[in-house]
């Protein structure tokens, strides 16, 4: 079949030169390149996004390839699936784009835990099936790479405490420990506090010193001032209370998404 695909590259290369044909021969499609790249981080997993940059050297385009592909952590499948995308280009190069997500949770059971690691490796197998002529052609890829770990921080509220010229007796700030599980500093600044006591949310909490920045590995306790800064010990320290914490966190491997 690849023969005679070639063949018919090779027709449909053909050029009239005064009175004889000159023939340039064309190579099969191929895969040029594989790009795995991190669209966003989540609280609960990564959002990973695979281009596969395909040769088309035919002169027309290539209608809806397919594509399956599996990913592998720790020799234990984690994402696999299968589906049709666009048209690839004429004469050029396209590129087919897989999205996957990955949860946290199958990670970590993979690797036996999360807790240290800054990376983890995986690898990518899978094909993109073109139709050519009326045959399926498949082009298989491989890829090994790494995936930086990038985890959310851990807040709890532990109590409260008077500010400015309150009285002893009168919160004015909420008391957080929170928690950096991973190997870079974070500056939770930017981040949206409120205290939910079951199911209702004290919005309008922050930090009260402008920077926040909790160190790689390291637990850092910070008062929250504003909106819910007026609630009792007995509250913060109730059953099924917790602090929600919403917005973007810059990290040196991408932003990192916080939200219920």
């Amino acid at each position: 079949m690849r023969s005679w695909l070639l063949a018919a590259a090779c027709a449909a290369a053909s050029v009239v030169t005064g009175c004889s044909h000159v023939h340039v021969p064309l190579a099969s499609p191929s895969v040029y390149a594989v790009h795995p790249e991190v669209v966003a981080f989540h609280a609960r997993g990564v959002e990973l996004r695979i281009d596969v940059d395909v040769y088309n050297p035919l002169p027309s385009p290539l209608a809806t390839p397919h594509y399956r592909y599996a990913l592998d952590v720790e020799g234990r499948t984690l994402a696999n699936g299968r589906s049709g995308v666009a048209d690839l280009p004429p004469a050029g190069i396209g590129t087919v784009s897989i999205p996957v997500v990955l949860p946290w949770r199958d990670v970590a059971a993979c690797t036996g835990g999360l807790d240290g690691r800054a990376d983890v490796a995986f690898d990518l197998s899978g094909a993109v099936t073109l139709p050519v002529f009326g045959d399926e052609v498949e082009l298989p890829f491989v890829h090994a790479g790494t995936l930086p770990v990038v985890l959310a921080p851990v807040c709890r509220a532990v109590g409260t405490a008077a500010v400015g010229g309150r009285e002893p007796d009168a919160p004015g700030a909420v008391i957080v420990e929170i928690e950096n599980p991973n190997g870079f500093d974070l500056d939770v600044a930017p981040l949206a506090f409120a205290l939910v006591v079951g199911d209702r949310a004290h919005d309008g909490l922050r930090p009260e010193q402008g920077a926040a920045v909790v160190g790689a590995r390291s637990t850092r306790t910070l008062r929250l001032v504003g909106g819910a800064a007026a609630a009792t010990p007995v509250v913060t320290q109730a059953a099924g209370v917790r602090v929600r914490t919403t917005g973007v966190l810059d990290t040196p491997h991408g932003p990192l998404y916080l939200g219920d």
